[in-house]
């Protein structure tokens, strides 16, 4: 599931939310290739049109989503003989109020977004143009690196994970005195990124799966690590999903019950 951890919106950022971390962004980013989408539609479609782009994964930036622009404009075609025109009559040329919609889709995502906006759009032939941009997003990667909202000790900090995550213990390195401002996440195994967070201005590290030779390096750095367990980091994506499921299916119109499964536990236990 690491798509799951990278993603904008997903494991890692629904963590750093729990944790109470502001203005966060990625600790290890992914570079996306990516083009930009420009469509004419017709004026008054213009916010459907949006809609279909932005939930199929069109205008994401590196901390902003639904990114997009508009002008307005005069648009002109000549429906052919064999033509079924949305505006306009077979074989006369007509000037038709549009909005040029100008969006950044990763290339991974263009399919799926080319495919929603063909259903959708009013034209019989969509009008659209595909551009290369120079380099790439870098909205999406893994972990996260944000701030509390104010200073606090190590171990208040920990003690307060402890609470919201509602768990049996955790274990920390450094000392429990020591002011906490800015914080990395990793969910899940938290080796991979601990580099990451060594060459970050960041004083504490939480994360998953943390061995004694990590706490080591932590502790000679004078920082901070905070190992909350696997499980824990990763467990609240389950209502995460829900959520996420709930407001899509409302927002179609289905009346579906969806419920977080609440028997998965962690396989270690505390004695």
């Amino acid at each position: 599931h690491t798509n799951l951890d990278s993603a904008s919106g997903g494991v890692n950022d629904l963590l750093a939310e729990k944790l109470g971390l502001r203005s966060t962004a990625v600790l290890r980013t992914t570079k996306v290739d990516q083009c930009k989408l420009v469509v004419f539609v017709p004026e008054g479609h213009e916010e459907q049109i949006l809609d279909v782009l932005f939930e199929s994964g069109a205008g994401r930036g590196e901390r902003y989503a639904n990114v997009s622009f508009r002008t307005g404009g005069i648009g002109t075609f000549k429906p052919g003989v064999t033509a079924e025109p949305f505006l306009g009559r077979v074989g006369e040329v007509a000037h038709t109020a549009e909005y040029r919609i100008e969006a950044i889709v990763a290339k991974q995502d263009l399919s799926r977004v080319m495919n929603a906006l063909n259903k959708v759009h009013p034209y019989e032939e969509v009008a659209c143009d595909l551009y290369a941009t120079k380099g790439g997003s870098t909205s999406e990667g893994l972990g996260r690196i944000g701030n509390v909202d104010k200073e606090i000790s190590l171990e208040d900090f920990a003690l307060s994970i402890k609470e919201s995550l509602q768990l049996k213990a955790l274990r920390i390195v450094g000392d429990p005195k020591q002011t906490i401002k800015r914080v990395a996440v990793c969910s899940g195994s938290g080796k991979g990124l601990l580099k990451d967070f060594l060459a970050s201005d960041a004083q504490a590290y939480v994360s998953g799966d943390l061995g004694y030779h990590d706490g080591r390096s932590v502790e000679a750095s004078g920082r901070a690590l905070i190992d909350i367990g696997h499980f824990a980091s990763e467990h609240l994506v389950v209502q995460g999903l829900v959520a996420r499921l709930r407001g899509a299916l409302s927002k179609k119109g289905f009346s579906v019950q969806v419920e977080g499964y609440t028997e998965e536990k962690d396989c270690f236990q505390y004695v």
